[in-house]
C-alpha cells in the first residue's frame, strides 16, 4: 500500500471523517469508536401464514388445476401447428419439394379434444373457486377465466374453420 494510502486509512480511523470533513456514516458522526461492534440491523419479521392457510388442500388443488388446464391448451396449440398446411417457402419452390397443403386430419380430432377438455378443468376451477368462500386474504382466480376463454376461442375455432 502507498505511504498517502496508508495516512488516508489512519487518518479515517482515528477521527471517523473522510478527509473532506464529512462524516463516514452518511450526515450522522458515529457514536462507536473505532474497534466496536456496531449493532446487527435487522429487518422487522414479517407474519408468516397460519398454518391452516399454508396447507390448503383446496389452494393446492386449485393450483394443479390452473397447471393441468394450461398444459392441456398449450398442447392443443402444438397438435394445431403440426396438423395446419405447411407453408411455401424458396426453398420448396426452387428444388420442386412437395408440401402438403390441406390441414392433416388425422390429428384435428385432437385438437377438439384437449380443447374440450382444457375448458372443463378451467370451469371445474371456477366452480371451485366460487363455491369454497372466500376468507381473508383470498382473491379470485382470474387464471381460470383467462384459461376457459382461451379453451372456448380454440373450440370455436375447431367448428368455425376446421369443419
Amino acid at each position: 500500500m502507498a505511504e498517502a494510502d496508508k495516512r488516508t486509512t489512519q487518518a479515517i480511523n482515528q477521527t471517523g471523517r473522510y478527509s473532506s470533513g464529512r462524516p463516514l456514516t452518511g450526515g450522522v458522526a458515529s457514536p462507536l469508536r473505532s474497534g466496536q461492534n456496531r449493532p446487527r440491523q435487522t429487518r422487522p419479521r414479517q407474519k408468516a401464514p397460519s398454518p391452516a392457510r399454508r396447507e390448503d388442500p383446496i389452494l393446492k388443488s386449485m393450483r394443479w388445476l390452473a397447471l393441468m388446464g394450461w398444459l392441456l391448451l398449450i398442447g392443443a396449440v402444438f397438435v394445431a401447428g403440426m396438423a395446419q398446411p405447411q407453408s411455401r417457402t424458396y426453398y420448396h419452390t426452387r428444388h420442386a419439394v412437395a408440401i402438403r397443403d390441406t390441414w392433416n386430419y388425422d390429428m384435428v380430432p385432437f385438437i377438439l379434444l384437449l380443447c374440450t377438455l382444457s375448458f372443463v378443468v378451467s370451469m371445474v376451477g371456477v366452480f371451485v373457486n366460487l363455491t369454497k368462500g372466500l376468507e381473508k386474504g383470498d382473491f379470485v382466480h382470474v387464471n381460470f377465466l383467462a384459461l376457459s376463454l382461451a379453451s372456448l376461442m380454440g373450440i370455436l375455432f375447431y367448428f368455425a374453420v376446421l369443419l
